[in-house]
């Protein structure tokens, strides 16, 4: 996991665990990797057993973990459950520092906008997935001379 990763953003990983017992862990029997320590906001927050695991045999839990929404630093560990709870050693701990996007500049269109320009580089047109276009149009002096928006 990188030390630090922006709100909402997906990460993919890998924790192991070594079976030291003397059960062999069966997929589909509800064992499974679940995060443990800040787990707030994280996504998804367990990952099920990918196949049988005999007694002193290990498993690579491969996952993608969305980052919460709230910036801040976490402390992320992973441990082993069945379904009479949590078993086992955690794993190592990860600090994780959530931050914020930058803001976006102003005047700056955003990706899901369609911005278009006339040949003398004035805006004539937006288009939004979300309300529609607008259409613009210009006096000689470069002064906004009428706007027409719909869908």
């Amino acid at each position: 996991m990188p030390a630090q990763l922006p709100t909402g953003r997906s990460v993919t990983g890998s924790v192991r665990f070594t079976n030291t017992g003397n059960v062999t862990w069966r997929q589909g029997q509800g064992y499974r990797a679940v995060l443990v320590g800040d787990t707030r906001g994280w996504s998804p927050g367990e990952v099920g057993l990918p196949s049988d695991v005999p007694p002193g045999g290990s498993v690579d839990f491969n996952f993608s973990l969305r980052a919460p929404l709230g910036a801040g630093g976490y402390n992320l560990r992973w441990r082993m459950r069945d379904g009479a709870g949590d078993f086992g050693n955690e794993s190592s701990n990860q600090v994780v520092q959530v931050v914020a996007p930058p803001p976006v500049e102003h005047g700056v269109c955003l990706a899901a906008r369609r911005c278009v320009y006339d040949a003398n580089q004035q805006l004539c047109k937006v288009m939004e997935p979300e309300s529609g276009s607008t259409v613009m149009a210009y006096d000689a002096a470069g002064n906004l001379a009428w706007s027409a928006s719909g869908q």
